[in-house]
């Protein structure tokens, strides 16, 4: 439960800036090896449903800093996650990535750990 203390600021803080920390959920490869805005889009639709859940059960703290920090991460994060455009474009390049994932196995480009 999050409180109208200094606190919970920097927790939405915290919650803002590991959408934008995507690159950790990669392998450290680049581009064409990791598409990182896809990894970014992965973060802020969770971030989303993160932010909607944190908001139902933060009700107590309406009209204060905290609340409103949430409410315009969930607006930023719930707008992207609805994005129907976006959402085509992100499963056209997850199809061809894994094309492009099984044509790099098959040539044995793939990095070797």
């Amino acid at each position: 439960m999050l409180t109208k203390n200094s606190d919970s600021v920097a927790f939405i803080r915290y919650l803002s800036q590991w959408v934008l920390d995507c690159s950790q959920d990669g392998n450290d490869g680049r581009f064409p090896f990791e598409l990182p805005h896809l990894l970014f889009y992965d973060r802020a639709v969770r971030m989303s449903a993160i932010s909607k859940a944190l908001i139902n059960v933060n009700k107590n703290i309406e009209h204060t800093a905290v609340y409103s920090l949430l409410l315009r991460l969930c607006k930023i994060t719930t707008t992207i996650a609805k994005d129907r455009f976006a959402k085509r474009i992100v499963d056209a390049l997850r199809s061809k990535n894994g094309l492009f994932a099984r044509l790099r196995a098959a040539l044995h480009l793939e990095k070797r750990l």
